[in-house]
């Protein structure tokens, strides 16, 4: 699948965090129902509502239905997403989970944990706290006491799984744990996996989201050109040889798709992208990622209604990152210079009623 949000969690937390509040977009009708006090939700959230989403293959998702189907009540090992930072793994388990909500069986017990959507998400002892907490409530298990150190929470985690699974007949446990590289252990490197269990009982289906490599580059046995080393996480995961899935660039096609989808859900503001101008963004190597293309048509969206420079020298500033990190940074430099322009100059801020967008910034850099 190509979506056009994804994986750096909390870059793109910031970035999701900025857009909402400068341009005070969100819709009613599609929050409804969402839990904003729960920083999981809140980031899912920012990946499966008010953003384009253009499906290059539907065979994600069906590899996710196939591995959370219960009905046979087998035991499967855990699910692997993976694919380098930027790629779309956070989107398309946002996304999935979404879907599934809709159509799973009444009984399912769905979880989701988006590591790096906070700090504390990325502790290994909170991830496990949340879920055994969650298992306990959703099947009664009055008897369990869920633990509060980490290393009694690795220990109970299968305790609370194979309790669960005996409640039901078939068993129906589906977890989602996106970023697994990204956890932290207090005692322990969370990143060697110690603590998800080799033998998950029958009917536990869980997913998991990590990279490859420690960095950007292209994979090999142990080391790739660029010196990049193969993450733990996914070494781990490849040891125990779980199904594996890996997330492609955006094609060229895809990358039409997505700014065509863009631009026809933000009229008004874009409605003078020319086709020179969408040429430069799908050409762009960096654009191959959809965190990078959706970063940069958030920024044209925010220039234009917030700036009066040129769309082209817009472009020229976002197409001289190389990275998404290195364009979100210069994204929140030019939402910075917006905010000060208009706060600067007298005349501007006589405006700011007729622009909510421009009111909503401000608010939001505003000194307390």
């Amino acid at each position: 699948s190509a979506l056009t949000t994804t994986g750096d969690q909390l870059a793109l937390s910031s970035v999701a965090q900025l857009s909402r509040e400068c341009m005070a977009r969100t819709r009613a009708c599609d929050v409804v129902g969402i839990d904003f006090e729960d920083e999981h939700e809140a980031f899912a959230a920012s990946r499966s509502t008010d953003y384009i989403y253009e499906p290059g293959s539907d065979s994600s998702f069906a590899a996710l239905d196939s591995h959370a189907e219960t009905i046979e009540m087998d035991a499967k090992l855990p699910f692997v997403i993976t694919g380098s930072p930027g790629c779309g793994k956070s989107a398309l388990l946002a996304n999935w989970v979404n879907r599934r909500r809709q159509l799973k069986h009444r009984d399912e017990f769905l979880f989701q944990h988006f590591v790096g959507c906070s700090p504390r998400s990325k502790r290994l002892a909170h991830l496990l706290y949340r879920l055994e907490s969650a298992i306990k409530e959703h099947f009664q298990l009055r008897e369990m006491e869920v633990p509060t150190s980490e290393e009694r929470l690795r220990w109970s985690l299968n305790r609370f799984l194979a309790a669960a699974a005996k409640k039901q007949c078939p068993a129906r446990i589906v977890i989602v744990l996106d970023a697994v590289n990204c956890l932290h252990g207090d005692c322990s490197a969370a990143d060697t996996l110690h603590w998800l269990p080799t033998d998950l009982p029958q009917g536990v289906r869980i997913i998991v989201a990590t990279i490859e490599l420690e960095h950007y580059g292209a994979l090999s046995d142990d080391i790739d050109d660029e010196g990049s080393r193969i993450h733990r996480t996914y070494t781990e995961l490849r040891r125990r040889k779980c199904p594996t899935i890996r997330l492609q660039p955006l094609t060229v096609e895809i990358r039409h798709q997505i700014i065509g989808s863009f631009l026809k859900a933000n009229r008004e503001a874009l409605h003078s992208l020319e086709q020179a101008q969408q040429f430069r963004l799908v050409t762009a190597k960096a654009s191959s990622q959809p965190l990078f293309l959706r970063t940069i048509l958030y920024a044209l969206r925010l220039g234009f209604e917030m700036s009066n420079i040129p769309v082209d020298q817009q472009i020229d500033t976002c197409l001289c990152a190389e990275t998404s990190s290195q364009l979100i940074a210069r994204v929140l430099k030019l939402c910075s210079g917006y905010v000060d322009g208009f706060t600067r100059n007298s005349p501007a801020r006589l405006v700011l009623a007729d622009k909510p967008s421009i009111q909503s910034a401000t608010m939001a850099v505003r000194p307390t």
